[in-house]
C-alpha cells in the first residue's frame, strides 16, 4: 500500500472491487462491468508523490480498506453491497506498509511505519491483537495458511514470526 506499485482488485465472484485512492472505490458487477456503486474516500495525502497504490480485503460482506497516508492512515470497513461505511480507525502512526486476510477469521493484519503489526476484525474494526513486531518500519507482513501466526519484515532484514492463535 501507499507505493508506486498498483492497486489489486477483490472479488467475491459476483462483484469486482477495485480502491483508486483519491480517485475513489468502485464496485463493479462481475458479469457485466456496470459500477454497482463508487465511493469518494477523500484526498489521500503521499510522500515524495509515492503512489496511491492499496489493496482492500473482502471477508464476509464487509470490504476493508488501507486508507494509507503520511499520516492518519485509517483502516476503513464499508458494506460490500452497498458501500455504506461500517467502521473507520485510525491504524498506524505514519503509512501502512501492508495488509493480509487472516485465513479463518473474520480479520486482517496491518504493519506499518510505526513498526507495529495490528489484527483487526473486519466487521467493526475493533483490535483484536497487536505486537511491536520489530525496528520500524514494518515493510511486509504474510499470515500463515491456518491464521495462527503473522510474518514480518523490516529494514533491517529480519524476518520475525508472532503468534495471533491466543486472540481467537
Amino acid at each position: 500500500t501507499g507505493s508506486l506499485a498498483s492497486n489489486s482488485p477483490v472479488t467475491d465472484g459476483r462483484a469486482v472491487y477495485a480502491f483508486f485512492g483519491s480517485r475513489g472505490l468502485y464496485c463493479l458487477d462481475a458479469a457485466d462491468g456496470s459500477v454497482r456503486w463508487k465511493r469518494d474516500l477523500g484526498k489521500l495525502t503521499t510522500h515524495h508523490a509515492h503512489g496511491e497504490g492499496a489493496s482492500p480485503a473482502l471477508h464476509d460482506g464487509t470490504l476493508v480498506v488501507p486508507w494509507d497516508q503520511e499520516s492518519g492512515s485509517r483502516v476503513i470497513a464499508l458494506d460490500a453491497a452497498t458501500g455504506s461505511p461500517r467502521a473507520d480507525r485510525v491504524a498506524h502512526d505514519g503509512q501502512i506498509w501492508s495488509m493480509a486476510r487472516v485465513p479463518g477469521q473474520p480479520w486482517v493484519a496491518s504493519a506499518g511505519l510505526d513498526g507495529y503489526v495490528r489484527v483487526w476484525r473486519t466487521s467493526d474494526l475493533q483490535l483484536i491483537a497487536e505486537a511491536p513486531a520489530q525496528r520500524p518500519p514494518v515493510r511486509g507482513i504474510a499470515v500463515a495458511p491456518n491464521g495462527k501466526s503473522v510474518v514480518s519484515s523490516s529494514d533491517d532484514g529480519e524476518l520475525r514470526v508472532w503468534d495471533i492463535g491466543a486472540a481467537s
